[in-house]
């Protein structure tokens, strides 16, 4: 719903404004655009968004805060407004501004105090290209799908000079990548049909595949789980080939569709595709990972313990402390496992956890540190008698500071990590001790 109407003597004059001043005096006049203007002001600042580089980011703020009252962008507008953009046009008037860092991927209403005080430089271009893409993602419809394909190849005007060249290239990979951020987003097959033609024409591409497993239309599912059981071909060598696997489930796994479930599995037992099980969640994965945690001999232990912490889901508890009492405590497995009940961060752990905690040695220091954290994670103050037997007590920071100096031999290394875990354990206490008042 539209926010209430200003009076046209409220609207602001959009282009005195603006007034060029590094971002975060811009941001403030920005946003008052933003919150006053109207349907009229949206085309005036897309038009000094692409042309007017002393004023492209305060007018990127203000189109969003417009965008979040109602006044959306057009897409039809922002088409036009990419191909009017030419390479290099701003690199003889203003080439950078001060702009917070990663705040193009955000919302206006998601800025820090600090990332608006920023004054980590960025292209103009960067930003504006940015905007674009983001107000692109939030309103293309699958009757725009021909013109993001169109993005995709794209390509450049190549000048004779080196600069222009390179601004070329630069330009170029911009748009295309305007195409890449959008087309995930676009709630229909279409989409998802040509970012799957675009992977078996370019396989070896990794931003084309991160963009197919962003993809959101259910259909991607049917396209996911073909190139799971067998990749494009030309992916790449026996190590690509399992990380591409590896991004096909994960991407599964976030859409929780129950045809992905077997697979999942399948591929987990050959020793992969855990990630994507995390990601798909739920009881059955739990249980399923419980009995691969449980089976005599089991190979995949290790994979399922990281499975179901990141799971988190309470009923791994009880498994996970037989698993680590099955198996006195030691060998490869006991410290994912320890990090696993800490993300869990069920009370019923504590008990075992506390009852495995010693005086700190050069030995069992790491154990130590990571149970003292996982019961750090968990939270629950029951704990605190036991850590505070162990507790190395406070280390200086000038003392680790000067551990870390003599690093460069194994004495000296051994020494360092030792005081380093003795440091986490104190902190893991106070952090309790705290949460716990």
């Amino acid at each position: 719903m539209r926010g209430e109407q200003p009076s046209r003597a409220s609207v602001p004059d959009v282009a005195e404004a603006l007034r060029p001043a590094p971002f975060h005096d811009q941001f403030p006049a920005a946003r008052a655009v933003g919150e006053r203007g109207d349907e009229t002001t949206v085309g005036r600042l897309v038009e000094i968004m692409v042309t007017d580089p002393r004023r492209a980011a305060g007018a990127a703020v203000a189109l969003d805060v417009l965008d979040a009252r109602g006044y959306p962008v057009s897409p039809d507008l922002l088409f036009d407004a990419l191909a009017r953009i030419r390479p290099g046009q701003w690199r003889d008037t203003y080439d950078t501004i001060n702009a917070p860092s990663l705040s193009w991927q955000k919302r206006v209403r998601e800025l820090t105090p600090a990332e608006v005080s920023s004054t980590r430089s960025l292209p103009v271009s960067e930003v504006v290209f940015a905007k674009i893409a983001q107000l692109l993602r939030d309103h293309a419809e699958p009757r725009h799908v021909p013109a993001l394909v169109q993005l995709l190849a794209f390509t450049a005007e190549s000048p004779s000079d080196n600069y222009s060249r390179d601004a070329a290239r630069t330009h170029e990979a911009r748009v295309r990548d305007v195409g890449y951020q959008v087309l995930p987003f676009v709630d229909g097959a279409a989409a998802v049909d040509v970012l799957a033609d675009e992977l078996r024409r370019r396989p070896d591409v990794d931003k084309v595949r991160r963009a197919l497993c962003k993809a959101v239309h259910p259909h991607a599912v049917d396209v996911l789980l073909e190139f799971l059981a067998e990749p494009p071909a030309g992916t790449g060598d026996a190590n690509q080939v399992r990380s591409a696997r590896g991004d096909f489930a994960a991407a599964l796994g976030r859409h929780r569709d129950p045809r992905a479930l077997e697979p999942l599995l399948a591929l987990f037992d050959s020793g992969a595709g855990g990630q994507g099980l995390a990601e798909f969640g739920g009881p059955e994965v739990v249980a399923a990972m419980i009995d691969r945690l449980e089976a005599p001999g089991g190979t995949r232990a290790l994979g399922a313990i990281a499975v179901l912490g990141k799971v988190g889901d309470s009923a791994a508890v009880g498994p996970l402390v037989r698993f680590l009492d099955a198996n006195a405590w030691t060998g490869p497995a006991i410290k994912p496992a320890v990090e696993a009940l800490g993300r869990v961060g069920d009370a019923e752990a504590v008990q075992a956890l506390c009852a495995k905690l010693r005086p700190v040695d050069h030995e069992n220091a790491e154990l130590m540190a990571k149970i003292a954290e996982a019961l750090r994670q968990i939270g629950h103050p029951g704990a605190l008698p036991a850590l505070r037997r162990i507790d190395p007590g406070p280390l200086g920071q000038w003392d680790l500071a000067k551990a870390k100096d003599y690093s460069y031999d194994p004495e000296g290394e051994a020494k360092y990590w030792y005081l380093k875990r003795c440091d986490d354990i104190h902190q893991a206490i106070v952090a309790l001790e705290s949460a716990a008042r």
